[in-house]
Parts: structure tokens; sequence; C-alpha cells
């Protein structure tokens, strides 16, 4: 359902789980607000249709919820990760060497 949202709410936020009215019930969702609009979800358990268009608020985004979703990227030194992570011990040199030469970007 598409709903009015207040002025001064952030542009992306929550709406709160709350009761509009009787037996109507908005959902507590992410959305982003698109010409004074956000899309959310009311559950209306009466029989007839309710008119009422509720104004709801968004609350902010926590900031650490922003990443939550990212990509972690490779490290900057990717080949000196790999190095440190093989097992060489047990190697010749020349078989190390190879190991090595094998692994690197050049």
């Amino acid at each position: 359902m598409r709903v009015p949202v207040a002025p001064g709410s952030p542009q992306v936020g929550i709406t709160d789980k709350r009761e509009l009215q009787k037996r109507v019930i908005l959902a507590a969702k992410l959305t982003k607000v698109v010409d004074g609009y956000a899309l959310t979800s009311v559950l209306n358990t009466n029989e007839a249709e309710k008119a009422q268009e509720p104004v709801v608020e968004l609350d902010e985004i926590e900031p650490q919820w922003e990443n939550c979703g990212r990509v972690e990227f490779e490290s900057v030194d990717r080949e000196e990760d790999i190095q440190s992570q093989l097992r060489l011990g047990h190697l010749n040199p020349e078989e190390r060497k190879s190991l090595i030469e094998a692994c690197s970007d050049r």
C-alpha cells in the first residue's frame, strides 16, 4: 500500500508496526520515500474495506545496518595474504619456488 509520509521523515527508513485502527495493522518495513509516499504493507482483518489513509513517520536506519549487504573486497596485498596461508615447510626449494610462482599474480 502506498501511504503518505510525514514531513521531516528520512528518505529511507523503517515504518513501525502498529495498529492504525481496530483490526487494521501497519507492517514494520524498510522502505524509501518516493514523491512523498512510502510503500508498505497493511493488514486489514475487518470485513469492510477501510478508507482512512494513514500518515506514517519513518525511523532512521542505524548506521551499521547500511553495510550489511556490502561484499567484502579482497585485500590490497592479495599475493602476500595467499603466501602467508601456504604450507611450504615440507617442500624442497625447487617445489617451494614453483608453488609461489604459480600463486603469484605476476
